[in-house]
């Protein structure tokens, strides 16, 4: 990617709606909410019918998955179960970007993570490069952590994948692993310039659709 860390230094900076990030993050706690406290007689009603609305949504979307993206469906979807208006559904296709479908090769958390993974499988099936395994390994660890924790190592890692780039070491790397090891870079740059509290599968894949 060309200039990618002004790239993301920008795209950071950009103003992203907060209603998407809050629907998001209203119905994964509202799931959460659910799952722990007993829903009380005189609200049954209401509850249920909030609850089988995200209910639907998390069972065609899985919202609470680290791999999930936001996509044109997903907000038609939203609108569909009442959680935005058909104003809002249209600001936030405008303003997010996303694809017209979610069946369109975007790149997400999800296939960056897959074609480490892929990487990660080939080198050691042929027995070679344990030190790229051990670093790819550890940025598919770093993306798992997304949301819950974060990693001392993102730093150094990006910095290890930077140098494995750029040197050959007697290793083979097709020019789409290449570029798979870039983009874990470009994941990694964006997660350490957000606070932790932003930094989620969530908002990086928006970067990332930005980046595109």
């Amino acid at each position: 990617m060309v200039s990618v860390n002004n790239n993301i230094s920008s795209t950071i900076n950009s103003s992203l709606s907060s209603k998407t990030s809050e629907v998001i993050e209203a119905a994964k706690q509202t799931i959460k909410d659910a799952q722990q406290k007993p829903v009380q007689e005189t609200s049954q009603t209401t509850l249920s019918s909030r609850g089988e609305r995200l209910a639907a949504l998390n069972q065609d979307f899985d919202i609470t998955s680290s791999n999930f993206a936001i996509t044109d469906d997903f907000l038609t979807r939203l609108a569909e179960l009442d959680f935005i208006s058909a104003d809002q559904l249209t600001s936030l296709q405008e303003e997010v970007g996303v694809n017209n479908s979610s069946d369109s090769e975007s790149l997400t958390l999800a296939t960056i993570k897959q074609d480490a993974i892929d990487i990660i499988e080939r080198l050691q099936d042929d027995g070679q490069a344990d030190n790229l395994v051990a670093i790819l390994e550890k940025a598919t660890s770093i993306i798992d952590s997304f949301g819950s924790t974060s990693s001392a190592d993102t730093f150094t890692t990006i910095a290890q994948l930077e140098q494995q780039l750029n040197t050959t070491d007697g290793l083979s790397l097709t020019e789409q692993e290449k570029v798979t090891l870039s983009e874990l870079q470009t994941v990694l740059s964006i997660a350490e310039k957000l606070n932790p509290q932003s930094r989620t599968a969530t908002n990086i894949n928006q970067y990332l659709q930005y980046l595109e």
